[in-house]
């Protein structure tokens, strides 16, 4: 899925954030999973033809992206180790 705006939207950055998140959930909630596409959203920036071969307009930029698909249903028996954070709490 990809999100676009006009180039000059003022909030177009903020406005495609939650759009693309509103997809994640829904996406997870029927079951589906999803992962945020950075670097399509990144290449479609530096190269316009991909935005063209999308059939947008040249004033249009592509600001968000989804990869959606179907969840293998793997099983873990063990969650994977990670080192301890340490953390400071500042009051």
């Amino acid at each position: 899925m990809i999100a676009y705006t006009e180039a000059d939207a003022a909030w177009g950055d903020i406005d495609v954030a939650i759009a693309v998140e509103t997809m994640d959930v829904a996406a997870r909630a029927s079951g589906l999973g999803a992962c945020w596409a950075g670097y399509f959203i990144r290449a479609s920036q530096n190269f316009p033809k991909i935005g063209e071969r999308l059939g947008l307009n040249p004033d249009q930029i592509i600001r968000g992206g989804l990869m959606i698909g179907e969840i293998d249903r793997e099983i873990y028996h063990q969650i994977p180790y990670r080192p301890e954070v340490n953390v400071r709490w500042i009051t």
